[in-house]
């Protein structure tokens, strides 16, 4: 019996002397140790006991998985300098420059990608409901102009005649309207690349875009009534376009190459000579107001997608560039190239060759020209 005793264990002393006295009774009354397995419920017990260690223990793994979480927010946190390598790039980005400061304009027209970031010249519709004209006047158009109540549009069909010119079209578009209100036979025009309107002589002049520069090139006279050719005469240069302004009974004609303007009086002689800025753009429009002279690039010799207009005071300052947006009330326009610039009662306009001849209203931010 004390075998037994001594297996049960120390730690329960009380248990034991208990168990003792019940088993020195048991023995004095002859009978067996069946009561031991009461013992063995008091050894049950002990486990239980011992269960609460293994729970805190298992709850020590829980507690070294916070430095897992604070280390894979050190991995967020890492993301932030990543974010701020990629925007680097963009503070290298040229920026629109001050064009009273002739460096500043150097530097700029220098970068690689300038073009990208000219101010935009949106565009809007010249109808009472907001729409552009579309004018199904042929697949050429070419230069135009207004008189103020009209716009003119030349077509041009690459037709030789039997006098070796090529052959256009003139259109007269009612402005109220934009709608056809007459329109001319054949004329020898050639490209007609250029028009306007002197309303001194109340007469269109043509540029016929025949010459290379330094080389003749011809212009003509229409008669805006009745759209029928009065003269062509040839001048000492050659020119791609031709704008008129009646406050200085002057010309604005641009060189067909390289990317000069002139000056001239109303006799076409040369007041003022003037280099331009080639911005990797291809010749294409002219217009000019009392203030301003506005030259038109296209992208399709160049940056094809992109057409801009440069816009110079009258001694030859370039007094800003602008990007001429090819969209209208959110639908993009198809444009292959601008053809044509002008203006009429403080409104300035631009024609685009998109499916025939779409004309819209062009605005220029004149605070970005002071």
């Amino acid at each position: 019996m004390r075998k037994g005793m001594i297996r049960i264990g120390a730690g329960y002393v009380l248990s034991v002397i208990l168990a003792l006295g019940m088993m020195c009774a048991c023995q004095k009354d002859g009978g067996g140790v069946r009561e031991e397995p009461a013992v063995g419920t008091e050894e049950s017990a002990g486990p239980e006991e011992t269960s609460v260690p293994e729970t805190e223990e298992s709850a020590e793994p829980e507690e070294t998985s916070a430095p897992e979480t604070e280390e894979s927010t050190g991995t967020e946190k890492t993301s932030v300098p990543e974010t701020e390598e990629s925007t680097e790039p963009e503070e290298d980005a040229p920026v629109y420059p001050d064009f009273s400061d002739d460096q500043a304009v150097r530097e700029f027209l220098s970068a690689k990608d300038f073009l990208d970031h000219l101010p935009i010249a949106p565009l809007s519709g010249v109808k009472e409901d907001g729409g552009n004209a579309r004018l199904e006047l042929g697949a050429n158009i070419q230069g135009g102009c207004t008189d103020g109540t009209y716009f003119y549009q030349a077509v041009h069909f690459p037709v030789k005649r039997t006098d070796g010119r090529l052959s256009d079209i003139l259109y007269k578009i009612d402005m109220s309207t934009w709608e056809v209100a007459a329109k001319s036979e054949y004329l020898p025009l050639d490209h007609a690349n250029g028009i306007t309107y002197n309303g001194k002589l109340h007469q269109l002049v043509v540029a016929h875009m025949t010459g290379s520069d330094g080389a003749a090139a011809d212009i003509s006279f229409v008669d805006p009534d009745t759209l029928e050719l009065i003269e062509t005469r040839r001048l000492d240069v050659g020119i791609s376009e031709i704008a008129y302004n009646e406050t200085r009974d002057q010309y604005v004609v641009r060189r067909n190459n390289p990317y000069g303007f002139l000056i001239l009086d109303a006799d076409f002689r040369i007041v003022s000579t003037y280099d331009g800025n080639g911005i990797g753009l291809g010749l294409q429009s002219l217009d000019c107001d009392d203030d301003y002279i506005y030259i038109g690039d296209t992208g399709v010799t160049g940056k094809y997608g992109t057409e801009a207009v440069k816009i110079y005071d009258w001694d030859g300052k370039l007094k800003g560039i602008f990007r001429i947006a090819e969209e209208i009330r959110g639908d993009a326009v198809s444009c292959s190239e601008h053809e044509a610039l002008f203006h009429a009662d403080g409104q300035y306009y631009v024609t685009l060759f998109a499916g025939g001849c779409q004309v819209f209203r062009v605005a220029y931010d004149w605070e970005l020209l002071r």
